[in-house]
């Protein structure tokens, strides 16, 4: 095991496991806790159970940039006094994980069979879960989460692993692999 990445919610870990490529999963355990406080928590038990690199991806569930600032760094305290040496990370979706597919408008019509109903997009930039929800509702072409995330092609997936929430997390594991290799190395 190389790290844990613990999300609030399952939709949350789902998502992230389509996007994160093979080489960067492998040896990566993604963790839904259950909502921001027991995220904290899991991220805790982690550190001092498991020892291992922790990323804690949350939402933000604000655009007020001082609101994100303040959330992080609770987050960031919360984990910190903890790990000690051991690599941490808290990324912020904002306002929502969910945002990161809204960032991909072509591959959502495509998938959902449609293009983006009015309101929705509005919707998206403050509460893009519910967005989604509502757009997977009215939708003839997908039902279900699940099924959208199974929908995703390769060029999908390409275009979203730019999305800065995204591209730090796999930023982070790619530092705490090549730490871990090194370790290993210099082991030998």
């Amino acid at each position: 095991m190389i790290a844990y990445v613990v999300t609030e919610g399952q939709f949350d870990a789902a998502l992230l496991r389509r996007l994160l490529p093979d080489e960067i999963a492998s040896g990566v355990q993604i963790v839904p806790a259950g909502g921001l406080s027991a995220a904290k928590s899991l991220a805790r038990s982690l550190l001092a159970l498991r020892q291992r690199p922790v990323a804690i991806v949350m939402d933000s569930d604000s655009v007020v940039p001082a609101t994100i600032m303040e959330r992080r760094q609770s987050a960031e305290e919360a984990v910190q006094g903890i790990a000690g040496n051991v690599p941490i990370r808290v990324i912020m979706a904002v306002p929502e994980l969910e945002a990161v597919l809204f960032r991909n408008p072509a591959g959502l019509e495509r998938i959902l069979g449609a293009p983006i109903p009015i309101g929705i997009g509005e919707l998206a930039e403050t509460r893009p879960r519910k967005a989604l929800d509502e757009w997977l509702r009215l939708s003839k072409a997908t039902r279900s989460k699940p099924d959208f995330l199974k929908d995703l092609r390769p060029d999908d997936l390409d275009a979203l692993r730019k999305a800065p929430e995204v591209n730090e997390l796999i930023d982070f594991l790619k530092s705490v692999r090549s730490r871990s290799l090194s370790a290993a190395g210099s082991a030998l």
